[in-house]
């Protein structure tokens, strides 16, 4: 993945990625958080969504009303920088 390539390892943190069955993307990364003990959860924005600013799409907005984690949301200047 281009942004391990990239990060190596971030102060200790491990970067997974995992392809899970789910019937909606929120209903996979909320499940595979709570399953794997999961301590932070990464997710790319879009920048297209439905907050006023604009800034979380509709999976990272559902992600953050299901789940009682910190969340880090990458918006795509920082995403689409690292895949350069």
């Amino acid at each position: 993945a281009p942004i391990q390539r990239a990060a190596g390892r971030w102060a200790g943190v491990e970067l997974r990625t995992e392809i899970v069955a789910a019937e909606t993307p929120a209903d996979g990364v909320t499940r595979y958080a709570e399953t794997q003990s999961a301590g932070l959860v990464a997710i790319g924005t879009h920048g297209l969504g439905l907050d006023p600013i604009g800034r979380l799409n509709s999976v990272s907005d559902n992600v953050m009303r299901r789940i009682d984690l910190p969340i880090l949301l990458v918006p795509p200047a920082m995403w689409n920088r690292v895949a350069s």
